[in-house]
């Protein structure tokens, strides 16, 4: 209910906007929502190379007037206004090397298996997080993500900065981090065919028609 609400809702705010203010509150108490000005972020969406509006739309939540801000999180993942990640990647890799750092005070203290299960407690678990959003980001994002995977790895196997570290990842079972996003994609696209998904998700996948004869069985062919 609460996700048809909030779809209802999005496409209610091209209709509610009205700057300088947005009355804002009604609308989400007609669709169930309950409002929380003091925490509530805004984002104007734009292009990398395209400025924003001059405007500067400001929405009105209770007594609460919310300026456009540059980031805004929600369920800990940081979006930015031009949705290109990239202040999430550097808050989510600052985590990671500060926990990393903490485990690396004290493992001289703990068993092996002590220092894996923190390792995968306070570093993977927030490199796993939500990390299918992150598909499609350049070389260059997804390397600082995996430069914070492989000194964990150093960590957790003991092994020095100048060892090749693919075999310690492979030791650990573990995969890289770009292709843990296509895995973790695969896995929710295997799970949305054979129905094993919320109906939101599953109505997503479209069978492919295809205008040809194609080798493989034309009805495995799905189209996201």
């Amino acid at each position: 209910m609460i996700l048809s609400s909030i779809y209802h809702l999005i496409t209610m705010i091209p209709q509610i906007l009205s700057p300088p203010f947005i009355p804002l509150q009604h609308a989400l108490l007609a669709n169930k929502l309950k409002s929380n000005g003091g925490k509530t972020e805004f984002l104007e969406i734009s292009k990398m190379h395209q400025p924003a509006s001059s405007t500067n739309p400001t929405l009105l939540i209770g007594s609460n007037s919310v300026t456009t801000s540059e980031t805004a999180k929600n369920l800990g993942i940081t979006f930015d206004n031009h949705m290109s990640l990239i202040p999430h990647v550097q808050s989510l890799c600052k985590a990671a090397n500060f926990q990393l750092f903490r485990v690396t005070r004290i493992c001289k203290y703990l068993t092996p298996e002590a220092t894996s299960t923190l390792v995968h407690l306070l570093i993977m678990s927030r490199l796993d997080y939500c990390n299918t959003i992150l598909f499609g980001l350049p070389n260059n994002q997804i390397n600082k993500l995996q430069l914070s995977m492989n000194s964990t790895t150093r960590l957790t196997c003991g092994i020095k900065i100048f060892d090749h570290i693919t075999p310690a990842i492979r030791e650990l079972h573990w995969l890289p981090v770009e292709q843990l996003i296509k895995f973790k994609i695969l896995c929710l696209t295997f799970k949305a065919i054979n129905g094993l998904t919320p109906d939101y998700i599953t109505n997503l996948n479209k069978p492919y028609s295809p205008p040809g004869t194609l080798v493989c069985r034309p009805d495995a062919v799905v189209c996201p």
